[in-house]
């Protein structure tokens, strides 16, 4: 049973409050990730905006697909030169993962986007990977995902 103690229970403007304040939260989140894809892949500047749907804040961005595990190896020359531009705009991944890397087919072979651009940092953090870091990180994660697919267990 719900607790009728007026002391315990949300008023109907502490709920209005709480949501504006959320939808707020959210507006902010998705105006940093514009602004990051605007200035940090400027390729997709046309295609990434905030709009709203049935009330709800939302992000248009380009679609991409997670990159196939049998080309992950030979694509990460173009992460690397992904991440070296972001590093040299003075921003980093804190923890870049193959979910943060997306691809699609193009005219000119396989196109690669960082994704998820609300988790950056700035550079000037004294924690900062470098890339080469990065690229090991990514690396490993790949020797453990063709483990894991020889043991029926799949890491991402």
């Amino acid at each position: 049973l719900a607790s009728t103690d007026p002391e315990t229970q949300y008023s109907s403007d502490q709920r209005k409050a709480e949501r504006k304040k959320h939808s707020e939260d959210v507006k902010n989140t998705i105006f940093q990730e514009v602004e990051h894809w605007n200035n940090l892949q400027s390729e997709y500047k046309n295609y990434v905006q905030w709009l709203q749907l049935n009330g709800q804040n939302a992000l248009r961005m380009p679609v991409f697909a997670p990159v196939p595990q049998d080309s992950r190896e030979e694509v990460l020359s173009g992460i690397k030169d992904l991440l070296e531009n972001l590093q040299q705009k003075g921003y980093f991944y804190n923890e870049v993962r193959w979910q943060h890397i997306g691809c699609r087919r193009n005219g000119e072979g396989l196109q690669l986007a960082l994704l998820d651009l609300e988790s950056l940092r700035k550079s000037s953090e004294e924690s900062a990977p470098t890339v080469k870091d990065q690229i090991e990180s990514l690396e490993k994660r790949m020797r453990s995902e063709a483990v894991g697919s020889n043991t029926g267990l799949f890491l991402t």
